[in-house]
């Protein structure tokens, strides 16, 4: 109804991203890209990616994300750019989906 038509011919990635996340606590805020958001919904807190980005934050990158309204690609490459820099360390990276955790956490 209106999609682009690549929205739907990503390969089913949910037993990859449910392998990725299974790291981070049930109870942890989660800031992630917003196609995700629907997969992690469980959660107590989620934001989408890079809005109300936290220091307690884990923060879950898809590098196949659909970008729509309202997150912008150029402040989202920024963001991805800077978490190197932010005292954070990469938990997870399967070359799709990547984990950050939070601000010194190991």
């Amino acid at each position: 109804m209106g999609a682009e038509p690549d929205a739907y011919s990503q390969p089913n990635a949910v037993a990859e991203l449910k392998r990725a996340t299974e790291l981070i606590p049930s109870d942890a805020p989660v800031n992630a890209d917003a196609g995700l958001a629907v997969w992690l919904a469980n959660r107590r807190s989620i934001n989408d990616f890079p809005d109300g980005l936290g220091s307690r934050s884990y923060v879950v990158i898809d590098r196949l994300s659909f970008l729509s309204e309202p997150t912008d690609p150029k402040v989202r490459t920024a963001a991805i750019s800077a978490l190197l820099g932010s005292g954070r360390s990469v938990l997870f990276d399967d070359g799709r989906f990547q984990v950050w955790g939070p601000v010194g956490g190991d």
